[in-house]
Order: C-alpha cells, then structure tokens, then sequence
C-alpha cells in the first residue's frame, strides 16, 4: 500500500519510516536473510522488506517521485551533514532544547486536536515513538541554528521578530464542531430535519446515522479544531459566534469549498476553546525557523544555501554496491538539476519558500530547510 504522510502537530515526522526502513538498508549488506519481522509465524526477511519498499514510488516535493530506498538515503545522508556542521559550530541542540521544543508541539498538538488529545498514542498510530520523533526534532534545531549563524540571525532579531509578531506564535480562539450534512431534498435530509427538530436531540446519535461515511464515523466531529475568527465565513461563522457551546444549530446552507455542491447542514458547538499562546523562550525556535525561512529566500544567501549543500554531495559513504550506486545516481541527478547553484534546499526537496507561514502548521517532520 503507498502512504504519503503529512507531519503529527498538525503532524510531526512524516519521513521518520523511510529514514528507519534506510537504516535497516545500510545494514544488512552480507545479511539478506536476516529477518525483519514474522506474519502468522512465516517470516519476512530484510532482504523482501528493502526490496518491497524501493518498488514504492514516493511523492518528491516538487511534484516528481522517487523510491523509498533513494529518499531515505538522500534523507539519512543530510542528516549526518547537519548534525556535524551544528556540532563544529557549536550550534547543537541540547537535550533540555529538544525536551523544550517536544512539549511546545506536545501542547500544540493537544490544544489543536482536542479529538485526539494525547501526543504520544497519536504518534503511536502513525507507526512511531517519542524518541523517534525527538530525534528528527534535533536535526531540525541544528539544521535552523547552522543557518541562524551563517546567516547572523541572533537572540536579539529572534525577540524582535517575536515581539512584533503579536501572539502570531500560538494558537488563536478555536471552536470544535460536529456536523450532519445532507443533500437538499433528500430523504436524510428529511430525516434528519425530523429528528433534530428539537434542541433536546441527540444530536451526535443522528450525525451517526445520517452523514456521509467519514462522518459517521466520528459522530460528525471534525478532527481540527477551527479558528473561531476567520476559520469560517458565510452564515456559519455568525451562528458560531452566537450559539452556546453543547447546542445546535441548522439547517443551514454549506458548502465545504467554492465548487462542492450546496449541502444543507446542522452544526453543533462540540467545545470552544481560548487562544493559546508560546512563551518568548519556548517560541525560540519556531521564531528563528521563520527567520531563516525569509533569509534563505533572498539571492543573497545563496553562498550560504551552497555551502550546505557542496558538504552533503561531497559526503563520503561507506556501504554496499547497491547503497552507493543509489546514491551516486543521487548526486548525479541532483548536479545535473542545478544542486549548489540555485536555491535547493536538499536533493531532493524543494527550494526555501519565500512564503512560509508561521512554523506551527507545520512544525516537525517536513523536509528540514524549506
């Protein structure tokens, strides 16, 4: 089955699988028939594992793909780079920073996705653990600190920047929403028009009865909590606004984008839920990943975006014919596209985006310089 994986708060570490199916590649050279793991008590051998995740074809940045073997080694050899540059220049993240950076996207994770609650079981889910997810957040902090140096961003740009963001690092008012939407005139529509005719209703027995199927499921809760001031327009947003939270509203007209059809839909005020804002310390880091973001967009970083670059294709690797034949063909590819003359953030991930908003939508597991 091919997943694509978008990070937890909203999602963290959607490579971490690759990066560990990669490790896994780089050591089982001399060890083809060591097992990986059983099914049933038959057991499927490291050799099957790696040679069944390189048929997977994985989406590239850009729009392109690739295979679960080449990304994970693009991934993996990156990573390495980073970590040493941050360690030469003094710039590696302790573990009380990454313990710090954890609990900021634990808490964010929480209060933005009030359905699931808990970090770690949400992780768990998604096929990984903690110390996963804290290591993947360590080569973030150093591949954000390297660039902060090189580029002279210093605590002082970083609470300037905080400082006038005002409280744009945090979570704004967020309302949490169960709805039933029907198709007008139709038989559920007239059921559920019926059936929640009076305030009293069992509102979440009927949205799990009359909706569509993804809906039913959860008793028609939305699995993100919205902005409760811009998250919504339209006669939606006001009735919002007015109705007290554990009450229902509806019908009402609704449309989930410009060009779905016209639904009718009852909507019911599931939680409401204040503004949550980051301290100036815990903030530290999503401030300076913006601010890296911004500078690394500008011609004039183009020798520092170089640098990196040149030190990961000029990486030495130690591994079996099959592992450096992918990683010369690499290198090959990533030359041949212009690595270390245009602003590419890796050899396979896209160039910074000039337009990032803040760091919190997508705060760990996406490519680690963007």
């Amino acid at each position: 089955m091919n997943r694509t994986h978008t990070p937890l708060s909203r999602r963290p570490v959607a490579p971490l699988a690759a990066a560990m199916a990669a490790t896994v590649s780089l050591a089982v050279s001399g060890c083809a028939q060591d097992k990986a793991f059983t099914v049933n008590g038959q057991v499927i051998t490291k050799d099957e594992y790696i040679k069944t995740l390189e048929r997977q074809t994985v989406a590239a940045p850009g729009g392109g793909a690739t295979n679960g073997i080449r990304s994970a080694i693009d991934q993996l050899v990156g990573n390495k780079v980073v970590l040493a540059e941050a360690n030469k220049s003094n710039v590696l993240p302790s573990d009380d920073e990454v313990k710090r950076y954890y609990d900021t996207q634990k808490k964010l994770f929480a209060a933005n996705n009030p359905s699931k609650g808990d970090y770690e079981k949400a992780m768990k889910e998604e096929g990984t653990t903690p110390e996963d997810v804290k290591a993947a957040m360590k080569i973030q902090l150093a591949e954000s600190a390297v660039y902060a140096k090189k580029l002279g961003i210093d605590d002082n740009q970083i609470r300037d920047e905080y400082n006038k963001a005002a409280g744009r690092f945090g979570l704004p008012a967020r309302v949490q929403l169960r709805m039933v939407l029907t198709a007008p005139g139709s038989p559920e529509f007239t059921q559920a028009k019926s059936q929640l005719s009076s305030k009293s209703a069992d509102f979440n027995s009927v949205a799990a009865k009359i909706n569509p199927p993804q809906l039913r499921a959860t008793q028609g809760l939305l699995p993100q909590a919205i902005p409760s001031v811009g998250g919504m327009s339209g006669e939606i947003a006001s009735k919002v606004q007015q109705t007290a939270e554990g009450a229902f509203f509806g019908p009402i007209d609704f449309r989930a984008s410009p060009n779905a059809p016209n639904l009718k839909a009852w909507v019911k005020i599931e939680k409401k839920m204040p503004g949550l804002t980051i301290d100036p310390d815990a903030a530290k880091p999503l401030v300076r990943a913006q601010l890296v973001q911004q500078r690394l967009a500008q011609p004039a970083a183009q020798p520092v975006r170089d640098e990196l670059i040149k030190q990961k294709l000029d990486a030495t690797l130690q591994a079996d014919d099959k592992v450096i034949a992918v990683w010369n063909a690499l290198k090959t590819a990533a030359k041949a596209a212009g690595a270390g003359k245009a602003p590419t953030a890796s050899l396979t991930s896209p160039a910074p985006d000039a337009g990032a908003a803040n760091p919190i939508a997508n705060p760990a597991g996406a490519p680690l310089t963007k």
